[in-house]
Protein backbone atom coordinates (compact mmCIF):
# COMPACT_ATOMS: atom_id res chain seq x y z
CA UNK A 1 0.00 0.00 0.00
CA UNK A 2 1.38 3.35 -1.03
CA UNK A 3 2.42 5.79 2.19
CA UNK A 4 0.20 9.08 2.33
CA UNK A 5 2.19 12.11 2.33
CA UNK A 6 2.06 14.19 5.28
CA UNK A 7 -0.20 17.08 4.50
CA UNK A 8 1.03 21.05 5.62
CA UNK A 9 -1.20 22.68 7.59
CA UNK A 10 -2.91 25.70 5.79
CA UNK A 11 -2.17 29.36 7.45
CA UNK A 12 -5.02 30.83 9.34
CA UNK A 13 -6.92 33.85 7.08
CA UNK A 14 -6.67 37.25 8.80
CA UNK A 15 -9.63 39.09 8.66
CA UNK A 16 -9.63 42.24 6.58
CA UNK A 17 -9.78 45.33 8.52
CA UNK A 18 -10.99 48.24 6.77
CA UNK A 19 -14.10 47.81 7.75
CA UNK A 20 -13.45 47.87 11.32
CA UNK A 21 -10.73 50.93 10.83
CA UNK A 22 -12.60 52.87 8.33
CA UNK A 23 -14.80 54.27 10.79
CA UNK A 24 -12.40 55.35 13.08
CA UNK A 25 -10.66 57.37 10.91
CA UNK A 26 -10.60 61.36 10.70
CA UNK A 27 -12.24 63.02 7.58
CA UNK A 28 -12.34 66.33 8.83
CA UNK A 29 -9.37 67.11 6.35
CA UNK A 30 -11.08 66.00 3.50
CA UNK A 31 -13.23 68.91 1.93
CA UNK A 32 -10.33 70.92 2.34
CA UNK A 33 -7.34 68.53 0.73
CA UNK A 34 -10.57 67.85 -2.04
CA UNK A 35 -10.86 71.20 -3.14
CA UNK A 36 -6.84 71.95 -3.55
CA UNK A 37 -7.01 68.95 -5.71
CA UNK A 38 -9.47 70.18 -7.50
CA UNK A 39 -8.03 73.27 -8.47
CA UNK A 40 -4.61 71.72 -8.87
CA UNK A 41 -4.58 68.24 -9.37
CA UNK A 42 -1.56 67.58 -6.93
CA UNK A 43 -1.48 65.34 -4.03
CA UNK A 44 1.26 67.28 -2.77
CA UNK A 45 -0.02 70.42 -2.53
CA UNK A 46 -3.86 69.20 -1.28
CA UNK A 47 -2.13 67.32 1.19
CA UNK A 48 -0.28 70.07 2.90
CA UNK A 49 -2.67 72.73 2.55
CA UNK A 50 -5.22 69.97 4.39
CA UNK A 51 -2.19 69.81 7.19
CA UNK A 52 -2.01 65.85 6.50
CA UNK A 53 0.52 63.59 4.49
CA UNK A 54 0.33 62.19 1.61
CA UNK A 55 0.57 58.82 3.31
CA UNK A 56 -2.90 59.61 5.02
CA UNK A 57 -3.93 60.91 1.90
CA UNK A 58 -3.92 57.36 -0.14
CA UNK A 59 -4.66 55.40 2.91
CA UNK A 60 -8.09 57.06 3.08
CA UNK A 61 -8.25 56.69 -0.86
CA UNK A 62 -8.01 52.86 -0.64
CA UNK A 63 -10.12 52.76 2.82
CA UNK A 64 -13.19 54.97 2.10
CA UNK A 65 -14.63 54.40 -1.79
CA UNK A 66 -17.11 57.79 -1.26
CA UNK A 67 -13.82 59.55 -0.79
CA UNK A 68 -12.07 57.86 -3.72
CA UNK A 69 -15.11 58.57 -5.94
CA UNK A 70 -14.83 62.42 -4.98
CA UNK A 71 -11.09 62.44 -5.30
CA UNK A 72 -11.23 60.90 -9.02
CA UNK A 73 -13.93 63.72 -9.75
CA UNK A 74 -11.46 66.78 -8.62
CA UNK A 75 -8.66 65.59 -10.32
CA UNK A 76 -10.91 65.31 -13.55
CA UNK A 77 -12.21 68.66 -12.89
CA UNK A 78 -8.35 69.90 -11.99
CA UNK A 79 -7.29 68.45 -15.13
CA UNK A 80 -10.11 70.18 -17.39
CA UNK A 81 -8.90 73.30 -15.76
CA UNK A 82 -5.45 72.74 -16.59
CA UNK A 83 -6.60 71.86 -20.32
CA UNK A 84 -8.32 74.91 -20.86
CA UNK A 85 -5.59 76.95 -19.71
CA UNK A 86 -3.02 75.01 -21.86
Amino acid sequence: MPRKKPTKPTPKKRARKTSAVAPKLNTSWHARFLDILGSTCNVTLAAKGAGIDRTSAYDHYKLLPDFAAKWDDAKEAAIEILEAEA
